[in-house]
């Protein structure tokens, strides 16, 4: 039988099936579940196993095609919240069998990077998976912005929503992109370089920084129309990561021309940010720092 045919008899063991074949199971039981999938204990997120049953109920889940990629371990590399639902309801779940290098690593960060990578192309994990999952097999990177992320909230009363993780990678490796939240891959709080980076007095001083300003932004609210801090990070690290901007120097001027009468958009606050950052001070002036 080649990578191409299918067999839908119902097989109780992986023991002599075939790699790139498609099998029929109701055994559901010799399928092992990978820890931290998508950063949840169980591999299992209840709200994706109820979107795969209203699918089946309603007649447009595909049961012809392979639902479950399992690794040579028997091990679920793909298709969790599938066979979850399969064996609710009854029905035989189809699975494969992979060979591929990386789903089989003896190492469980180096699998879950793999199945990340996979998932991106499909059922895609979303920024938050990736980082608890990062974080629930001991990533030293991951575990260092969880607990800088506790730190900053204790600190400055900004909470990990507004300083997510993939900000504060942004930020450590200074990536103008990155400040907008885009979701990273899981490796990215695996990344030992980045790791470095973090642990720098370059980085703290940036960290303080940023804390401050959005401290600043969210005092101005309280009495203000409501400013997005990050709408202000996102303008002034930029100028600060090529020389434009002296971090104390716009602390200053923030405090000085403050943000009254400026909508709250990406464009109209880097204008004022642009103002803050050329604006020149006297030799002699006192500094007002955070």
């Amino acid at each position: 039988m080649n990578a191409n045919e299918t067999n839908f008899q119902n097989v109780k063991s992986t023991k002599n099936c075939a790699i790139g074949t498609t099998y029929s199971t109701t055994n559901y039981k010799m399928f092992k579940f990978l820890k931290f999938n998508r950063g949840a204990d169980n591999s299992i997120v209840p709200a994706k196993v109820a979107v795969f049953k209203k699918l089946y109920e309603s007649g447009n889940f595909f049961m012809d095609i392979c639902h479950v990629l399992i690794n040579l371990s028997d091990e679920v590399c793909d298709g969790h919240h599938k066979l979850v639902m399969a064996e609710a309801i009854g029905i035989p779940i189809n699975f494969q069998i992979t060979a591929q290098p990386q789903f089989n690593s003896p190492n469980l960060s180096d699998k879950l990077n793999a199945i990340s990578k996979y998932n991106a192309m499909s059922s895609k994990w979303d920024g938050r998976a990736n980082f608890d999952s990062a974080v629930q097999t001991k990533e030293p990177l991951a575990l260092a912005i969880l607990k800088l992320q506790g730190e900053i909230n204790i600190k400055y009363g900004i909470n990990p929503k507004m300083l997510t993780a993939s900000r504060i990678v942004a930020i450590i490796t200074k990536c103008e992109n990155g400040l907008a939240g885009k979701s990273l891959e899981r490796e990215s709080y695996c990344n030992k370089e980045t790791l470095k980076l973090m642990q720098t007095d370059n980085f703290d001083s940036e960290m303080e920084f940023v804390c401050n300003v959005i401290k600043y932004v969210l005092s101005h609210n309280e009495k203000n129309p409501e400013i997005t801090p990050f709408h202000v990070i996102r303008n002034i690290m930029p100028n600060v990561w090529n020389n434009v901007a002296n971090m104390k120097w716009f602390y200053h001027n923030m405090v000085k021309m403050g943000f009254k009468d400026v909508g709250d958009t990406m464009r109209k606050v880097g204008i004022r940010v642009d103002e803050m950052s050329t604006k020149k001070l006297h030799r002699d002036i006192e500094l007002i720092t955070w």
